[in-house]
């Protein structure tokens, strides 16, 4: 990941921020901004939410992957414990639940 990556994609979403995130565990880099052109995807952009309190990042397929491993089956009134997750990316991978450890490395600020 280089500078011209952040200027490439300030350029095309004109974030106020971008975060960058390490999974420890993967050797990847998640790099996460809010948008407002949701109709334009750069290459290797998926969307993802995020639960600010307790700082988890979850893809809609990994959260309820999740909930039916906590419920038995997907509810939508089902209430995560975001707590237990609290620095983490959750995401399914495979078919299989995977969650993983995130560190903060750098925040852009334009």
């Amino acid at each position: 990941m280089d500078e011209n990556h952040i200027d490439e994609l300030y350029n095309w979403y004109t974030p106020a921020r971008i975060f960058i995130f390490n999974l420890p565990q993967s050797e990847n880099l998640i790099l996460t901004f809010n948008s407002n052109c949701p109709d334009i995807l750069y290459n290797d952009i998926f969307i993802i939410n995020r639960n600010y309190t307790s700082n988890t990042i979850y893809t809609l397929n990994g959260l309820n992957q999740l909930i039916i491993e906590l419920n038995g089956t997907i509810d939508i009134k089902f209430k995560i414990e975001w707590s237990n997750y609290k620095n983490k990316f959750i995401f399914k991978d495979n078919s299989k639940l995977n969650i993983q450890n995130l560190d903060l490395i750098k925040i852009y600020e334009f």
